[in-house]
């Protein structure tokens, strides 16, 4: 049986560990920051295996991600009802050249639109 969207709600939730979700959305881009910080071009490049991504990848796919979510919130705001739009987060890392992204630039456009999602 498929989630619920209260189940999927409290699942994510209790991701928090009971911290307010706000200070989470927040924090989140000086943690991105600091869980990079020192470490070699080498380790962020690094694929921990066949088909998963990089921390590089990874973070860029966040910076879209926040991207889509600014996106999707504004259009809900715009009006009720308004269906999410879905995406294939393989296709945009491919088209997005993802690997090729320098990490700088990935956490830059991921706080600065968080900054703008979070206003």
């Amino acid at each position: 049986m498929p989630e619920t969207p209260q189940q999927y709600t409290a699942r994510i939730l209790a991701t928090l560990g009971g911290q307010p979700p706000l200070e989470v959305l927040t924090a989140t881009p000086a943690k991105l920051s600091s869980l990079v910080k020192g470490k070699s071009s080498a380790e962020i490049a690094r694929k921990p295996a066949p088909g998963k991504w990089s921390v590089a990848e990874i973070i860029a796919h966040l910076a879209d991600v926040e991207m889509v979510i600014g996106y999707r919130l504004r259009k809900i705001l715009e009006a009720d009802g308004t269906p999410i739009q879905a995406y294939d987060q393989d296709v945009w890392a491919g088209f997005s050249n993802y690997e090729a992204i320098p990490l700088e630039e990935s956490l830059h456009k991921q706080t600065i639109l968080r900054a703008s999602n979070l206003r």
